[in-house]
């Protein structure tokens, strides 16, 4: 199975240290490590015109390792993780344990900062792909996260499994969150996704993983130096597309 990372340039010293390490801690991976170059040159190839064209409107980094997880996902499946994770635990172990697919749980959110999936080719992932597609194709939100990110899973979340669905709205009731778009998110995600019962089956196949399980195998290094860049995306104060 393939270990998947993505810096967009030559990291500073503390990520490049975190990513020599999770490469050193999980030897039972394929370690592949893409930046700004290779990971467009992996869209090319494998998805051509169109999400080249995505890629291009990307002003963020955070945003294009949201698009290139998911698509790595869609291609090779595998293991993704955010730069700044550093391994605690035998990650294989935690991989072990779900058939199909596992992403890490919040309460009742989802974070695609991780994301493991087995098999390629995943009815949900791909429904992620369109709506992150269209979504840069019409420019929608100012945010990263609801644009490209966990706010645009969650919203996916809400079409394909309507029982979830009011924890899931439970983000509405966070200023931020309700600020960065997220109602408009949740209508989209309705108009885009069709939920045939393939998908519907495929996203209930998905292992939900608490955090605080998942906290016994990685955990996020929240004091890294590229969260105090402008180009961080929460810091971010311009527009997230080019």
């Amino acid at each position: 199975m393939k270990h998947f990372q993505f810096w967009h340039a030559d990291p500073p010293e503390d990520v490049l240290n975190f990513m020599n390490d999770v490469q050193r801690d999980a030897p039972e991976f394929e370690y592949v490590r893409f930046d700004q170059q290779s990971g467009r040159e992996f869209v090319a190839a494998h998805y051509g015109g169109r999400a080249v064209a995505v890629w291009d409107r990307l002003a963020l980094p955070a945003m294009r390792a949201d698009f290139l997880r998911l698509l790595l996902m869609d291609t090779y499946g595998g293991l993704y993780t955010d730069a700044t994770y550093r391994f605690i635990g035998n990650v294989a172990d935690l991989v072990a344990t779900a058939p199909t697919a596992q992403m890490p749980l919040w309460l009742t959110l989802l974070n695609n900062n991780y994301l493991m999936f087995r098999e390629p080719g995943h009815p949900f992932i791909r429904a992620c792909i369109m709506m992150l597609m269209d979504n840069v194709e019409h420019r929608r939100f100012g945010s990263a996260l609801m644009a490209t990110g966990p706010g645009l899973i969650n919203s996916v979340r809400c079409v394909v499994a309507p029982g979830e669905r009011p924890g899931i709205m439970t983000m509405g009731t966070n200023d931020a969150w309700m600020g960065w778009g997220w109602m408009e998110s949740v209508e989209t995600a309705e108009r885009l996704i069709k939920p045939d019962a393939e998908l519907v089956a495929a996203y209930h196949a998905i292992t939900l993983v608490p955090l605080d399980d998942l906290g016994k195998y990685a955990v996020s290094m929240l004091n890294s130096s590229h969260r105090k860049r402008p180009d961080y995306w929460h810091n971010w104060k311009g527009s997230i597309y080019l």
